[in-house]
């Protein structure tokens, strides 16, 4: 049996952590997938009692729900199943779990990155279907039917065009933010979700000041007016996209790295 990865040991331990995860979460985790259909009933409460008649509810509402749904989630996920690792008596236990630091890391991403987020999403477009199914005057086309397919965007005109799955972009997003508050609750042991903001907020400001320094001696706006004009646009839009991508890559990678030293190095 290898000391570093073991399928039946990690299947295991996984299935342990993705137990423990619902016991911790899982309430929460199914009021957020809910909250387009609680919205719904409290908005048509509400309008019905000022207008005597009920309304119709506004996509941008629902849109706004998701987006509550994904920030409180990604929030409160990492402390409450993280959380009490850096306290003395869950650590302990957590230290001697039968894995090696490579499957509790993995089975944290697994967790973290995969299993929690497909089940919020499967969650959050199951209630919006149901809910425009049962409903279909007052709700509204669910955001992934027909031509209100606002689950896709695309911008653009003729054969040139920009399209993007904002799912996809809010599950690379849900990726970066919640490997950083893992990171951060296993960092802090006190203020967690406080002192991963400040954190955050510190690197965003030493990166937007490099970012100035760089930029500033350029004339930016004359190299990007030269570009458009000698570049196809479809060639622009895919560097963009190739750009975008290469970010994410390196900050879900460096996160991912820093948790696993995190994992290895944590001592009580």
């Amino acid at each position: 049996m290898s000391n570093t990865f073991d399928i039946k040991r990690f299947w295991k331990y996984l299935s342990r952590e993705t137990a423990q995860a619902k016991n911790n979460f899982g309430l929460s985790l199914l009021i957020s997938g809910l909250l387009p259909v609680i919205f719904y009933f409290f908005f048509e409460v509400i309008y019905s009692l000022i207008s005597g008649e009920w309304g119709v509810q506004p996509l941008s509402n629902r849109i706004t729900m998701f987006a509550v749904a994904f920030t409180v989630s990604i929030l409160n996920f990492p402390v409450k199943q993280y959380g009490k690792i850096t306290d003395k008596r869950f650590g302990a236990e957590y230290l001697m779990l039968p894995a090696s630091t490579f499957e509790k890391w993995l089975s944290m991403v697994a967790v973290s990155c995969i299993i929690v987020p497909f089940v919020l999403f499967a969650l959050l477009l199951g209630s919006d279907a149901l809910m425009s199914l049962i409903f279909p005057g007052t709700y509204g086309q669910c955001l992934t039917c027909g031509d209100m397919n606002a689950l896709w965007v695309s911008f653009g005109e003729d054969e040139v065009g920009v399209a993007g799955s904002p799912l996809g972009i809010l599950w690379l997003n849900w990726i970066e933010m919640v490997l950083c508050f893992n990171l951060g609750v296993l960092v802090f042991k006190k203020s967690k979700i406080g002192k991963t903001f400040l954190v955050m907020i510190g690197f965003s400001f030493v990166c937007s000041i490099l970012s100035i320094l760089i930029v500033g001696d350029m004339d930016f706006e004359s190299w990007l007016s030269k570009v458009f004009e000698e570049k196809d646009p479809q060639y622009i839009i895919n560097t963009i996209y190739w750009f975008i991508g290469i970010i994410y890559a390196i900050i879900i990678s460096a996160l991912a790295a820093g948790l696993y030293a995190r994992i290895r190095t944590l001592k009580l």
